[in-house]
């Protein structure tokens, strides 16, 4: 019994250690998982005028300038006694709950708020990524399957330390919503097999977590899987009344799932509609520019070796876009045990089918194929998602499910009378395409790189094909001696279980980037001098340009969003969703013609105006500078002079006379007050409530993006009191829908509901 029970828990021991592996340098040493360093090369933070420190990583920046300051601003939100639903510091103020990546209402965020913030990011990846090999592990050994425990652990271990998921898990949304996909498949399977109310209801709060957990686009490519599985294996057996049942349950489990993720999704959808990225239909210019950022055809040689094009941590990476928008490496041992998958199941198994038809249309759909244009014009709301390659995700999953389904192939065929048969057909398609795609890469270098390039990857060829071929090689040996009977299937399972986890580990170990939790965010003698007089007024960082060159880091100063973290507030601001009024008001801010979104990203908004009118009604009365500004202006002069920049005040600016009660609230007690009209320069957005001396008061739209109080009755003389608050009715309902949502997951829970519908 006892050895049982061990045998049971060992994959799970396996799937908690392979992540502690992955990030040792977070559990063992203490380090914060931000990618903090990237920092030293941006002033302020920055220790040497002229040397360039490391490799800049553009998309990885991310992690440290808009995940860590969302974070860190809803734990010190949470702990001062309020759920941050409006973000003060950025934008002149901006909709926090409306950025679904925020993801306030995700559970496993509380992370965030029991733990130091620093500390929480480790924490939630190693549970993620442990969740999600567990799920998979589940979903391979149910009735799907029926895989041994080695194949089902061999599939999670390949889904667990893929390319997609080590590459994106700076950005933690993308992998707090791809956790929940082979559970949310495992749930789909188990509702099949028996549809009950309890297991529907569970479905509905598994797909709800999913919207919860903040990143849409990869939230939509997995309900497209989730949906198409849940046709492939329900409808096409079900007759008559069973029919009937399977469309009652899932219409529960929609609804639940409606009813969970309404909270997130209502102000994100309303947030959307009025955002930068807002617009009208679809367009074929657009779909152009979308089609733009797939993955090109000459750059599927990663299947087969994840740096052939270098590696952006170590500031190697030469290939299109980001290495993160093209990572599609399961590993070469791993794609040998798909493609045995592929032929040992493709007759008798359904499922299998499923999974290898869908891998094919993920990577048709990555690389930017006609079957794009179905989604990008069919799907609402498609067009304002990134970029194709993001789909790999689904193809890293497919992968593993056929590479499980591969090594029990493997296992249970192997000392059969023809196994070679199978092993061959399947070495041979490897071989075959790694053919055609090595040499349609090579002609397209050849053809189309800068002279030197061909030259240089034959110089580093072997090095880039070491790994895969010896591991191939050890493969080789260790089914060799299965099959002559010196190895037992648990040891042969086992040690095909280490080829893969060795691959995966090698490969990704080195991509993410830690560092020392005091080197998150420090405070330079600028910062302190900013957070010393600045208060409640504005500051505006005079930044012109943005960078995504790997050898050149941004030359910019305070970028967006680092006001949050040391309490400041800002002009400037970078969002994936934000009021898209501001980006008009930013560009005449500044004046000068150009666009305020630098053409690298279009998602952050410089604002650059010295003295401009705007700025100042901005209450924009700290400037601040890498270079000295130009002496042109006798109500600007300089207040701080230093190595980390220069500060500026304009005492012309606008006070920014209110005085936060929460990030939700602003109460203003105004002396002297007339009777007239209360200008209140942060932005204005749906939402906003106000009190003038206890009695309602409208808030209008304007000047430029700022609010207005009309109905401010007072005499001259005396002391009035406004209050403000921000409650948007997207999130009341959400929160009732979220409420009734438990409600229904209560009742359907009990016992007594577990029973056919």
């Amino acid at each position: 019994m006892m050895s049982r029970i061990r045998m049971s828990a060992l994959p799970a021991l396996i799937l908690a250690l392979l992540p502690i592996l992955l990030l040792w340098r977070v559990v063992f040493l203490g380090e914060a998982f931000v990618p903090a360093d990237l920092q030293r090369d941006i002033a302020p933070w920055r220790q040497a005028a002229d040397t360039h420190l490391l490799p800049w990583n553009p998309l990885m920046w991310d992690g440290v300038a808009e995940f860590y300051p969302w974070r860190l601003f809803l734990s010190r939100s949470v702990h001062a006694g309020y759920l941050p639903l409006w973000n003060p510091h950025q934008f002149c103020g901006t909709p926090f709950v409306g950025n679904s990546q925020s993801a306030i209402f995700y559970p496993f965020n509380c992370l965030f708020v029991i733990l130091p913030v620093t500390a929480a990011f480790g924490a939630s990846v190693l549970l993620h990524l442990f969740l999600t090999g567990m799920f998979l592990y589940a979903f391979l050994r149910s009735s799907a399957f029926r895989l041994s425990r080695s194949a089902a652990l061999a599939g999670a271990v390949v889904w667990q330390l893929c390319t997609w998921q080590v590459s994106w898990l700076a950005l933690p949304t993308f992998l707090c919503v791809s956790t929940w996909l082979p559970a949310a498949l495992l749930l789909t399977q188990r509702f099949a097999d028996r549809p009950t109310r309890a297991r529907a209801a569970l479905l509905g709060a598994c797909l709800g977590l999913m919207l919860l957990a903040g990143h849409l686009q990869i939230c939509l490519y997995c309900y497209l899987m989730i949906g198409g599985y849940a046709l492939s294996i329900a409808l096409p057996s079900a007759r008559g009344r069973s029919r009937i049942a399977l469309i009652a349950g899932a219409a529960l489990a929609v609804g639940v799932m409606v009813l969970i993720g309404a909270a997130q999704l209502l102000p994100s959808v309303e947030l959307s509609r009025m955002s930068h990225r807002a617009g009208g239909a679809p367009t074929w210019t657009g779909y152009q520019g979308y089609i733009s950022l797939a993955v090109p055809a000459y750059h599927l040689v990663s299947i087969f070796a994840p740096d052939f094009f270098g590696n952006p941590t170590v500031g190697s990476y030469w290939g299109y876009t980001n290495y993160a928008e093209n990572a599609a490496y399961v590993g070469v041992p791993a794609l040998l045990l798909a493609l045995v998958g592929v032929i040992a199941g493709w007759r008798p198994s359904k499922p299998v089918r499923f999974f290898a038809v869908s891998a094919v249309v993920a990577m048709l759909v990555a690389t930017g194929t006609p079957i794009d244009t179905i989604l990008f014009f069919g799907i609402p709301g498609f067009a304002q998602t990134g970029s194709p390659g993001r789909i790999l995700v689904l193809w890293s999953f497919c992968a593993a499910i056929l590479a499980a389904y591969g090594a029990q192939g493997i296992l249970s065929q192997l000392r059969e009378a023809k196994p070679a048969a199978l092993i061959g057909r399947a070495s041979g398609a490897l071989l075959a395409l790694l053919a055609v795609t090595m040499g349609y890469t090579l002609w397209w270098i050849n053809k189309n790189a800068p002279s030197g390039a061909l030259s240089t990857i034959f110089a580093t060829e072997g090095d880039l094909w070491r790994l895969p071929v010896g591991l191939l090689f050890l493969t080789a040996i260790l089914l060799y001696q299965y099959q002559t009977g010196k190895l037992t299937p648990r040891i042969a399972g086992g040690g095909l279980i280490a080829v893969l986890a060795l691959d995966l580990l090698v490969s990704g170990m080195g991509y993410n980037r830690s560092t020392l939790a005091t080197n998150v965010y420090p405070t330079t003698p600028l910062i302190a001098f900013l957070q010393q007089h600045a208060g409640t007024d504005r500051i505006m960082p005079v930044n012109t340009s943005w960078s995504i060159d790997p050898a050149h880091p941004p030359r910019a100063i305070l970028p967006p969003n680092a006001a949050m973290v040391y309490g400041l507030y800002d002009t400037q601001g970078y969002d994936s969703l934000f009021p898209g009024q501001y980006m008009a008001f930013a560009a005449a801010l500044n004046g000068d013609g150009k666009p305020p979104a630098p053409q690298e990203n279009g998602n952050m908004v410089f604002t650059r105006g010295v003295g401009s009118e705007l700025a100042r009604m901005a209450s924009a009365r700290y400037l601040v500078s890498r270079e000295p500004l130009p002496d042109n202006d006798a109500t600007i002069s300089q207040v701080y002079g230093g190595d980390d920049g220069y500060v500026y005040e304009d005492k012309s600016a606008a006070p920014r006379a209110s005085v936060s009660d929460g990030p939700n609230r602003l109460n203003l007690t105004l002396d002297n007050t007339a009777t007239q009209n209360i200008v209140v320069n942060d932005q204005w957005f749906p939402g906003w409530t106000a009190r003038f001396n206890g009695s309602a008061a409208a808030i209008t739209h304007g000047p430029q993006v700022f609010r207005t109080i009309t109905g401010a009755q007072q005499n001259a003389g005396a002391t009035a009191h406004l209050e403000m608050r921000y409650a948007p009715a997207s999130v009341q309902v959400g929160l009732y829908g979220l409420c009734l949502a438990c409600a229904i997951l209560a009742f359907m829970l009990t016992p007594s509901r577990d029973r056919r519908f």
